[in-house]
């Protein structure tokens, strides 16, 4: 929810080793905290090393909504 991949000059993050995991990232389309490029970024990196990635996006400011609680169960009653 809102989230996004730190941005610290000279860090390598590796994600292959998770090649398979699923992943849910939901994203803010209006969130100025964490943008929703970062967002999608996110979800970008991981979809590239392999993982199983649902993005959503939300009419929404940084914050988290029924809506999003909603697809969120749904989505882990789907992956168990």
């Amino acid at each position: 929810m809102c989230c996004a991949l730190p941005e610290v000059t000279g860090l390598e993050l590796d994600f292959a080793p998770g090649a398979g995991t699923p992943a849910l990232i939901q994203v803010g389309e209006r969130d100025q905290i964490i943008t929703p490029d970062r967002g999608r970024a996110a979800a970008a990196a991981l979809a590239a090393a392999g993982w199983h990635v649902t993005e959503r996006g939300y009419d929404m400011a940084h914050s988290q909504t029924i809506e999003m609680m909603i697809d969120a169960r749904g989505w882990l009653a789907a992956i168990a």
